[in-house]
């Protein structure tokens, strides 16, 4: 631990690996079947791995050989 009590982790580097599993940090329940949904609906059909807590899926990711496939997106309000 640092002076500030924060632990540093090194991380692994990956490159994208479509066919890889996609690895999503949600909490929600409701959230993660609307997930379900969409990746459905756009096609995917690669193996989707929920994690509740962002510290359970850096250490998955940390401790795995799998490269997974990472879809990052942002919802956002439209502004009036």
């Amino acid at each position: 631990m640092t002076g500030s009590g924060i632990a540093h982790q090194q991380s692994k580097s990956y490159e994208m690996n479509k066919s890889g599993p996609i690895v999503v940090i949600e909490d929600d329940l409701d959230d993660q079947e609307i997930l379900v949904e969409i990746f459905h609906k756009l096609g995917y059909e690669n193996k989707i791995i929920y994690f509740v807590d962002g510290n359970d899926a850096l250490a998955y990711l940390n401790q795995s050989d799998t490269q997974p496939f990472f879809n990052s997106f942002r919802c956002e309000h439209a502004k009036s």
